[in-house]
């Protein structure tokens, strides 16, 4: 009992204090806000690809065609990725002038795994403007989204920089479980860029200037990898020197919606974990090392206290405990600045979803290497 107590809270301890540490180093930048003299002057190409995305495309592209930002300064590049329902159909019915359209089964393309890095590379290529920014298709952004990133990127001159994206509510605690989790991962991210620890991204809102892309020769060298157009491409950068940055501001927020059943998240988990045998900024593999020995420590004491009561019952609630404390006082400072207190009503039933998928995601992600996305067998 004493040996798995201690192990529990030198366990638990390195967990407190890599989450500590990172909600430190997102709590000292107040973040950015618009200058109120900015005058938009920088053209921008938003490059979307898109499968699909019947439901969700129409609303991703109204609210960024209505940005507060000059319409002549912006193009919205959509490349349709071999769509199978009437994606492009209903982008065509918008008659936005601002929005052109790549249709991948129009041309003769060579067999790839890498898919969405592929509809990327090609948006940039036909885009026009000097400061790219990528996003998914069933996203929604603020009206001031365009104007945050461009008046951050000319303020600060980086080569990449990723915003907060995060998950509405939903209407389950399923859903409400992915929310909370995921503005913790937001949390983290930004902790960790601000820091120097590591340099984590989502494609769903990230920006790039296209020097920065072509100095590193884009997706080259990572382009037989399935998934990872973000993390890749920005650990590509830090390689190479160049500054990366995390924007934390409101405005600059994305949201999408949570995935509804076990399979689709299943799916998503695991395309997330395949690629981390990839990272070459070791500390995002040893932070991650540590969250899910801890996740699996806490579920193995879990099955094992009823057979043995008094040697496992010490260290579960020394383990857990720890670890729901500071998961709380981190999730609580994280949804204070996005306004998000309403989704620590969930954070019980999110403990043992997040105990449970850590541990079950993160086996399965080092041994297995197919997944279903988007209608297609990945591997």
């Amino acid at each position: 009992m004493v040996v798995m107590s201690v192990f529990a809270l030198l366990l638990g301890l390195i967990y407190a204090s890599i989450q500590i540490y990172l909600l430190h180093h997102w709590n000292i930048w107040d973040g950015w806000q618009i200058p109120e003299n900015f005058i938009p002057k920088t053209s921008v190409s938003i490059i979307i690809p898109a499968r699909n995305e019947s439901e969700n495309i129409e609303a991703c592209l109204r609210s960024i065609a209505n940005q507060q930002y000059p319409v002549e300064l912006f193009e919205i590049i959509v490349v349709d990725d071999y769509s199978e329902d009437d994606t492009v159909a209903r982008i065509r019915d918008l008659e936005e002038p601002a929005i052109s359209i790549i249709e991948l089964k129009a041309m003769d393309l060579p067999a790839t795994r890498a898919h969405k890095k592929r509809a990327l590379e090609l948006g940039i290529m036909q885009s026009t403007s000097d400061l790219i920014i990528t996003t998914d298709a069933d996203v929604e952004v603020g009206g001031y989204w365009i104007a945050t990133i461009v008046s951050f990127f000319e303020a600060y001159s980086p080569s990449l920089v990723t915003g907060p994206v995060l998950f509405s509510s939903g209407k389950t605690s399923f859903q409400r479980f992915q929310a909370l989790d995921f503005m913790g991962m937001m949390g983290v991210t930004g902790g960790g860029i601000a820091s120097g620890l590591f340099h984590m991204s989502n494609g769903a809102n990230m920006s790039f200037t296209r020097a920065a892309y072509e100095s590193v020769n884009g997706y080259d060298g990572v382009d037989h990898i399935a998934s990872g157009d973000d993390i890749l491409l920005t650990q590509k950068m830090i390689e190479h020197g160049l500054s990366v940055r995390f924007l934390k501001c409101k405005h600059a927020i994305v949201e999408t919606q949570p995935v509804s059943n076990i399979t689709d998240f299943y799916n998503q988990r695991l395309r997330w974990g395949a690629k981390s045998e990839h990272y070459h900024e070791k500390a995002i593999v040893w932070v991650q090392f540590v969250v899910l020995i801890t996740c699996l420590s806490i579920l193995a004491f879990l099955f094992l206290t009823p057979l043995r009561p008094i040697k496992y019952i010490w260290p579960l609630c020394v383990l857990w405990g720890i670890k729901i404390a500071v998961d709380y006082y981190c999730l609580k400072s994280y949804s204070k600045f996005f306004d998000r207190q309403d989704l620590l009503k969930a954070f019980g039933i999110s403990q043992i979803y997040h105990v449970l998928y850590i541990s079950i995601i993160g086996l399965l992600s080092v041994f297995v290497r197919k997944y279903t996305w988007k209608g297609r067998e990945v591997k």
